[in-house]
């Protein structure tokens, strides 16, 4: 009978390997942090990917509108943009006091759309004014997409 019994625990190396496989993973997942590391591998992952889908986007964006300025006949276009893009930004109100924020924010954003369609005046004095608010819309859609981005 003690041979039997020895028999059936030999043979049941599989079973051993995977309950102490087990306790280590037990072990492991209660008493370290991997858990936490592997969820923000995850959401670093996802971060990642639409950090580069608006990346795309602000590519798509920037080539629409250099086509467009180059479609118009205006030298020094991507310069232009870039330094566009670079050099403007918006600093947002501050929101702890609530008191008139939208008109605080349109403010913001009016002026912001104004300096382009001055600099764009500057830049291209031909054109009509259909024209320059069309690229000034243009623009601040692409600042607002690398705003985001950054």
């Amino acid at each position: 009978m003690d041979t039997v019994v020895l028999q059936q625990l030999g043979n049941d190396n599989w079973g051993m390997i995977l309950s102490v496989l087990f306790y280590v993973m037990f072990f492991l997942y209660l008493f370290t942090d991997l858990p936490q590391k592997a969820q923000f591998v995850r959401y670093e992952r996802g971060v990642a990917s639409r950090l580069s889908l608006i990346e795309g986007l602000i590519v798509e964006s920037i080539n629409k509108v250099k086509s467009y300025l180059s479609k118009l006949g205006i030298k020094d276009n991507g310069k232009f943009v870039d330094a566009t893009l670079e050099n403007y930004f918006v600093i947002e109100p501050v929101s702890i006091e609530p008191t008139d924020i939208i008109k605080r924010l349109d403010h913001v954003i009016t002026v912001n759309e104004q300096k382009f369609k001055n600099d764009l005046e500057k830049l291209a004095p031909e054109l009509s004014i259909h024209t320059r608010n069309n690229i000034a819309v243009s623009l601040s859609i692409a600042s607002a997409l690398y705003t985001v981005y950054k």
